[in-house]
């Protein structure tokens, strides 16, 4: 590994500022990958004491894409090591990246709102629509043609279904018209729009006047809605509970559990599909600490602590380092975002 690792920065010292982008990023994910998996975790993390594996541990995370990881402990390595060029071209990369999730973050939840407001208004409309002409031919066939009936009947019932997915469909994608600064009205009516054909009872157990920002409470919304989908769909779980609670005087904690059949232990690089890497991307755009804890027959608990401070203090996520201080060099990396 550490062979391997020294060949990486090495290229990346005498190739930076060239397009090879792909040669350095192979070359560091085939050193990370000739760890044990638990050391990989450990050289993602670095020492806190170590700046060079501080540096390291952010080109790592950089080569698997991971931006907060990569800004993280790209921070850390500056603060520990200011004269490091690596270090600070990869907290610049991590936080250009960054950025442009933010946007990406932004522009998705803008065209969520779009598709569920033309599914509501024009999708939703014309179904019902249908649906009505459905049952007055049901009718009709009863008075004029018996045969058709039982026809008419199934054309009736599967518009009223389409008519009903396609409502449910747009109230996913919709935020509550009430969530602005009220997270608990809007968990419990998420709790209890689960229907009983699903199989798994739903609670929600909220605490009252947690003041955040609409952003800090848009994403934690999010959070809660797609770790519940997620529970739906796989755990095979008959209760699942959402709760939010403060932490200390500036936290509050979110998590969704269920009793579910769990998962296998979520292996480094496989952390699971867009669902989950969107949900910790969330938080950590937040500046807050996201988990994902799974035992195979236990159940499985999504939990997300983020700040609850003033709007400006909670968006703006951890303080950012003077990067005018730091050593002029040239941008290293021509990578594409994935």
């Amino acid at each position: 590994y550490a062979t391997a690792l020294d060949r990486a920065v090495t290229f990346l010292r005498e190739q930076r500022g060239k397009a090879n982008a792909d040669s350095y990023q192979a070359l560091f994910l085939n050193a990370l990958q000739a760890l044990p998996e638990g050391a990989q975790r450990a050289a993602l993390q670095g020492q806190s004491d170590d700046p060079l594996s501080l540096e390291r541990a952010a080109l790592l995370n950089l080569a698997r894409c991971d931006w907060p990881a990569a800004e993280r402990t790209a921070r850390a390595a500056v603060t520990k090591r200011p004269d490091s060029f690596l270090a600070w071209e990869a907290l610049r990369d991590a936080l250009r990246r960054l950025e442009r999730w933010r946007e990406l973050i932004d522009a998705a939840r803008h065209e969520q709102q779009r598709l569920g407001r033309d599914m509501h208004d024009s999708l939703g409309q014309e179904l019902t629509s249908i649906a009505l002409m459905a049952r007055n031919i049901e009718l009709r066939a009863g008075r004029e043609a018996p045969e058709l009936v039982g026809a008419a009947h199934e054309l009736s019932r599967g518009c009223a279904r389409a008519t009903q997915a396609a409502r449910s469909i747009a109230r996913g994608l919709l935020l509550p018209g009430d969530l602005t600064g009220d997270l608990a009205t809007a968990l419990r009516q998420l709790a209890a729009r689960v229907p009983s054909s699903a199989g798994a009872t739903v609670t929600a157990d909220v605490e009252e006047g947690l003041q955040m920002s609409d952003e800090v409470t848009t994403s934690l919304y999010r959070i809660s809605q797609e770790a519940l989908n997620n529970a739906l769909k796989h755990s095979c779980a008959t209760r699942i509970r959402i709760s939010l609670a403060r932490q200390g005087e500036d936290k509050a904690r979110l998590s969704v559990e269920d009793d579910g059949v769990g998962t296998a232990a979520l292996r480094l690089g496989e952390e699971g599909g867009v669902g989950l890497r969107t949900m910790r991307y969330r938080a950590e755009l937040l500046g807050g600490q996201f988990a994902c804890e799974s035992i195979p027959g236990h159940g499985t608990r999504v939990s997300c602590t983020v700040g609850i401070c003033s709007s400006n203090e909670v968006s703006a996520g951890p303080a950012q380092p003077a990067l005018a201080e730091a050593p002029c060099r040239p941008h290293w990396t021509q990578r594409r975002a994935s």
